[in-house]
């Protein structure tokens, strides 16, 4: 009697995903028969015998994911596929501490590190908060006290980075007049 034993039909997805995010394999492996065993290689030197394995890359970049399956019978399948690390942006801002009445100038230094820039939210911590993609902002606060800033940014890969950040208005200085002499004159003194 001679057993002809099934090979397995090794497919897997995955989706690209930001750095330091773990990416998830769907394992959609179809192994009639025998059961099946697994072995993942994840381009970066990391293995994994799991059946759906999560993995977090060392550093951005591209790498080739390998899944190989074989049955106890000793039939083997396998599929290559490439999975994207999008590089994270490096959210950054200066501000210019000024007095009360005038505008501080706020000017957004991020870095978008290979993506492009979808959305930059700014909370400018006096309850007031927008959207807005200029790389300089100007700002009229109402009271003379320390704020902070907070910066949120995201990249059309979907990767963000959040910064914080502090402006001072400083109040108006009063000086009194303090007269050193007298202060009741006659018409024409």
């Amino acid at each position: 009697t001679i057993t002809i034993a099934p090979k397995p039909k090794v497919n897997f997805s995955m989706a690209n995903v930001c750095d330091g995010k773990a990416v998830d394999f769907q394992n959609t492996t179809v192994a009639l028969g025998p059961a099946v065993n697994y072995n993942w290689t994840f381009g970066d030197g990391n293995s994994s015998s799991a059946e759906e394995p999560s993995h977090i890359y060392p550093s951005d970049g591209s790498y080739t994911i390998k899944l190989v399956a074989e049955n106890t019978s000793g039939c083997k399948d396998s599929l290559s596929r490439m999975v994207e690390i999008y590089p994270n942006p490096t959210a950054s801002f200066t501000t210019t501490d000024v007095c009360i009445g005038n505008s501080t100038t706020i000017e957004n230094s991020s870095i978008y590190n290979g993506g492009m820039v979808e959305n930059n939210f700014w909370d400018f911590g006096d309850g007031t908060s927008r959207f807005d993609l200029n790389t300089s902002i100007s700002k009229m606060y109402d009271d003379s006290q320390t704020y902070t800033i907070s910066l949120s940014v995201k990249t059309t890969d979907g990767c963000t980075d959040t910064t914080s950040g502090t402006v001072t208005i400083n109040p108006l200085p009063i000086y009194p007049i303090v007269p050193s002499g007298p202060t009741e004159f006659c018409e024409g003194g």
